[in-house]
C-alpha cells in the first residue's frame, strides 16, 4: 500500500495557521473541522472579487473532502475567470467527486474543443487523462466525442501540481528509487524507468503532471520548490494543490490531496513519498494486470463502437424499428429469406421473430457484395419443389438437392442437418 508523509508549513497567515493546526491532527474531530471551516468561511466573507483568495479556499476544501462547499467556491471562480480553462477543470474534478458525471464530462469536452490563450496549452493535455478516466467510471462505450481523444492508459503513478497565483514558477521534483530525479525546471524531465513530466521549462505554465506507467519497487519522494513569482498578490504567498494518484485509472486507484503554502523564493518543501513493494506486491501486480486488461477491452469497445457507428448498410431495412439504412452491425436471419435487424433491436429483442432462428452478424455489407447470403433471397422461388423434411413448397431461397435420394431440402433443414449428412448434395441458388 502507498504511504504518504507530509511536512508542516510555516507562515503567519490565517490559512497557514489552519494548515499547522490540521497537520497536528491525524483524524480531525468535529470541533477541529468546524474551527477550520469557520476560518475558510471568514476569508470568503471578505467579499473581495479575488480569484486567488477563492482558489486558496477551494484547494483547502478539496483537501478536507468538503466537496459541496468546494463546488460553490469553484463555481464562483468560474464566474470570475471564465476565460481560464483551469477554472473549468477544477470545477469538473469536484463534480466527479459528487458523482455528477454528465456535467463534468461537458466541462471536459468544452476545455478540449474551445480555443484558449496559448498560456493554457498544457491544460488540455492534462484533461485528456481525466476525460478517459471519467468515461471508464461512467462505463460509457459510445461517448459523443471525437474518437481520437479516446485512449485510456492507466498508470502506476500520476501527480498533478497546480497553484493559485499567475506568473509563478514552481518546480516539481520526483526522486525515483534509482536515485534519478525528474523535474520540470532544471535537470531532466524524463527518466530511465519511464517517468516524465509534462511541462515547458522556464515558464509558469500549469498544471504540472508527472506520469510513470510502470513503477519499480522502492520509494518515490516528492518535493516542491518556489522558484519565482512575478506578481504582488493580496495573500503574499502561493497555495499549491498536490493531487497524488497511485494506480491511476484502475480499480485499485488510491488518491491523496494535499495543499502546501510556499512563502519565500527558493523555498523547498518535502511533500511526501509513495512506496511500492510491500508483502502483497505480487498479488497486487496480478490484480492490476487483470484490471489493465479489462480497461483495454473497454477501450477497444469504445473504438469499435465508433467505427461501427459510421458504417451504413445501404438499402437494408431493420424489421424491428423499420430504420433504413441499418447503421452499425447488421443481424441477418439464416432461416428467413429477407429478415434483418439492427444491433439495438436484436439485443433488446425489439421484435417478434422466432428466437430459435440463428443470425449472422455483418459489420460491413460492402465487404461481401457478391455473397448470396447477404442478398434478398425471397425472389429465389423454386416452383413445384417441396422440402422432403419440413414439406415447405415451393422452396424459397437456396435449394439443396440430394444426389443419392433425388430429393430436395430447404436451407433451414439443410442447416439443421435433417437429412443424411453422408449424402452428397447439389447447392442450387437459382431456380
Amino acid at each position: 500500500m502507498a504511504s504518504f508523509f507530509f511536512s508542516s508549513t510555516s507562515s503567519s497567515s490565517i490559512i497557514d495557521q489552519f494548515n499547522q493546526k490540521s497537520e497536528t491532527i491525524q483524524k480531525p474531530d468535529k470541533e477541529s473541522l468546524k474551527y477550520g471551516l469557520r476560518i475558510l468561511t471568514n476569508i470568503v466573507e471578505l467579499e473581495l472579487e479575488a480569484p486567488q483568495l477563492y482558489r486558496t479556499v477551494g484547494y483547502k476544501l478539496m483537501e478536507l473532502k468538503e466537496w459541496n462547499l468546494a463546488l460553490d467556491i469553484f463555481q464562483k471562480i468560474y464566474s470570475l475567470r471564465s476565460d481560464e480553462p483551469q477554472s473549468l477543470h477544477d470545477l469538473a474534478i469536484v463534480l466527479i467527486e459528487l458523482q455528477q458525471y454528465e456535467k463534468a464530462l461537458q466541462y471536459f469536452k468544452q476545455i478540449l474543443t474551445q480555443t484558449w490563450n496559448d498560456r493554457f496549452r498544457i491544460i488540455p493535455i492534462i484533461v485528456l487523462s481525466d476525460l478517459n478516466r471519467l468515461l471508464v467510471q461512467m462505463n460509457r462505450t459510445t461517448p459523443e466525442i471525437d474518437y481520437r481523444l479516446l485512449r485510456h492508459l492507466p498508470v502506476d503513478i500520476r501527480i498533478i501540481v497546480e497553484w493559485d497565483t499567475a506568473d509563478t514558477i514552481i518546480q516539481l521534483s520526483i526522486q525515483e528509487p534509482t536515485g534519478q530525479i525528474c523535474n520540470n525546471y532544471s535537470g531532466s524531465s524524463k527518466t530511465d524507468i519511464g517517468g516524465y513530466i509534462i511541462n515547458t521549462p522556464y515558464q509558469s505554465e500549469q498544471p504540472i503532471e508527472y506520469l510513470l506507467r510502470k513503477a519499480i519497487n522502492g520509494i518515490y519522494s516528492i518535493s516542491l520548490t518556489y522558484i519565482n513569482n512575478a506578481q504582488h498578490t493580496l495573500i503574499g504567498a502561493t497555495t499549491v494543490l498536490v493531487t497524488i494518484y497511485k494506480y491511476f485509472g484502475s480499480m485499485n486507484e488510491e488518491k491523496q490531496i494535499r495543499t502546501v503554502r510556499l512563502t519565500s523564493h527558493n523555498q523547498t518543501v518535502d511533500v511526501g513519498h509513495i512506496e511500492f513493494g510491500d508483502s502483497n506486491l505480487e498479488k497486487m501486480k496480478e490484480e492490476l494486470e487483470k484490471t489493465k486488461d479489462a480497461y483495454r477491452r473497454l477501450q477497444d469497445q469504445l473504438l469499435t463502437s465508433r467505427n461501427q457507428s459510421s458504417i451504413q448498410h445501404l438499402n437494408v431495412t431493420c424489421d424491428g424499428c423499420l430504420k433504413v439504412p441499418i447503421v452499425g452491425n447488421r443481424l441477418k436471419c439464416l432461416f428467413c429469406p429477407n429478415v434483418d435487424f439492427c444491433q439495438n433491436c436484436h439485443s433488446s429483442m425489439n421484435h417478434k421473430h422466432d428466437s430459435t432462428h440463428p443470425f449472422i452478424c455483418i459489420s460491413d455489407s460492402t465487404l461481401y457484395t457478391s455473397s448470396i447470403h447477404l442478398q434478398n433471397i425471397s425472389e429465389l422461388v423454386h416452383l413445384n419443389i417441396q422440402c422432403i423434411s419440413c414439406a415447405a413448397s415451393p422452396i424459397v431461397g437456396i435449394r439443396y438437392h440430394c444426389i443419392v435420394c433425388k430429393l430436395d431440402l430447404c436451407e433451414k433443414c439443410e442447416f439443421l442437418g435433417s437429412h443424411n449428412l453422408t449424402h452428397q448434395r447439389l447447392k442450387m441458388i437459382y431456380p
